[in-house]
């Protein structure tokens, strides 16, 4: 198993710690793969507080520049928009998402609770 599936391994166990030293072990190796640059962000996002997320937005938006049509993005985006109270925008990236991962019953049901 690699550092990056260990790290998303232990981040579903709901150990960050563990999930950051993982992912960033990966990042270190290979830091291209725009999948381990959006978990970290999203591991190290779990801890910040609302008005701290705006770097972390800024890195996913970044990271959608460069790959738009990519669902884990798009979703970590979606949530951290949420969090934030930016509705509008958090459907859109929702919506979006869906559009690549239609059967995602995370993004359905996190889009359905936001336009109630």
């Amino acid at each position: 198993m690699t550092s990056f599936r260990e790290g998303e391994a232990a981040l579903l166990k709901g150990d960050a710690a563990l999930a950051e030293r993982k992912v960033l072990e990966a990042y270190e190796l290979d830091p291209e793969p725009v999948d381990y640059r959006a978990v970290l962000g999203w591991i190290r996002a779990q801890g910040t507080p609302v008005d701290g997320l705006a770097p972390i937005i800024g890195l996913m938006t970044d990271l959608l520049v460069e790959h738009p049509d990519h669902p884990r993005v798009l979703l970590y985006r979606a949530r951290l928009l949420r969090r934030q109270g930016r509705v509008r925008e958090a459907i859109a990236d929702y919506e979006t998402h869906l559009k690549f991962s239609p059967k995602s019953k995370e993004a359905l049901a996190e889009l359905k609770a936001l336009k109630g």
